[in-house]
């Protein structure tokens, strides 16, 4: 498969750290150390992974990747999606019982799988560590080719988008949340039936401002939504005091950010999301803010890269 994970995060980490963020925004967007492991695995997922790769991990440490699979494409149905679910489902039942067996007999007679897990987890490891792993099993499929065609239909948009958010008072690097929302595609529609660049549901545009009625669905109007976006994470931000936590609450909801906020007694968003176990704060809203600062580095690569061809 290439590069180890092991490999691609010391590349990234080392090779490609992230430019500073802009003076007018260094404090407001700020990237927690225990944060920079999810930076990291998003941005592998977006430019190493591709389509056709399921990576499976851990669900909350993402810097332990088990194996990355090379399976059948999104969309394949029928016989061969059946046995690539299945291909799927085996190695997550090997890789559950085998950070069982860690956990009762050590990786002395597991040979060099139960060696290579051990070491993914820097064993020896606190008594339950690796039960509660077994338990936690994640798979990711890669991004690379979508990401990359967002990030073309972005040179198109993103000029008309900045100048709106500046007009609202909330950061540039906003102008990345249609990377990981919409991939910056305005016909885009979710299973929520959410709509457009950035994915707003019909109560929620109409409660910020946007017209759907009839032929007229101002959701895939890039300047409109983009406006009905501003201010709805303006809002966020005025209720919440943090822009991660304004970010978050884009996609698990203000009430639901307050509670996290409660309940772990912090507005630190390191500390939530390592921390808060909330019934629906699940594997995409834990992320959503590591995988939104890892979206827009990349946009300000790619835009840096245009500059320069220039």
């Amino acid at each position: 498969m290439g590069k180890s994970f092991g490999a691609i995060l010391a590349i990234l980490l080392l090779a490609a750290a992230p430019a500073a963020p802009a003076a007018t925004h260094e404090e407001s967007l700020p990237r927690p150390a225990n944060l920079e492991s999810n930076i990291t695995f998003w941005r592998i997922v977006f430019t190493e992974w591709g389509e056709r790769e399921l990576a499976i991990h851990d669900g909350e440490r993402l810097d332990v990747v088990y194996e990355v699979m090379r399976t059948e494409p999104p969309g394949t149905k029928g016989k061969a999606a059946r046995a690539a679910a299945e291909r799927v489902r085996l190695r997550l039942a090997h890789y559950a019982g085998l950070l069982r067996l860690l956990e009762d007999q050590g990786p002395v007679t597991l040979g060099e799988d139960g060696a290579r897990v051990s070491d993914l987890w820097g064993c020896p490891c606190a008594p339950g560590m690796l039960a509660a792993a077994a338990d936690r099993l994640h798979v990711q499929r890669g991004i690379r080719e979508r990401f990359a065609a967002a990030l073309r239909r972005s040179e198109g948009m993103r000029p008309q988008i900045l100048p709106v958010l500046r007009r609202n008072g909330v950061p540039d690097e906003l102008a990345a949340l249609p990377l990981i929302e919409s991939a910056f595609d305005n016909r885009a529609v979710s299973h929520a039936k959410a709509v457009g660049l950035w994915q707003f549901i019909r109560a929620t545009a109409r409660r910020f401002g946007l017209i759907v009625r009839g032929r007229r669905d101002d959701r895939r109007n890039p300047v409109r939504s983009t406006s009905a976006a501003a201010r709805m994470l303006k809002h966020h931000h005025d209720e919440l005091k943090s822009w991660p936590l304004a970010i978050t609450a884009y996609n698990h909801g203000l009430d639901g950010v307050r509670r996290a906020v409660e309940a772990v007694g912090t507005d630190d968003i390191g500390r939530i999301v390592a921390e808060y176990r909330g019934p629906r704060f699940g594997f995409a809203s834990r992320n959503f803010y590591a995988e939104f600062l890892a979206a827009a580095e990349l946009m300000d690569l790619h835009f840096a890269q245009l500059q320069a061809q220039r």
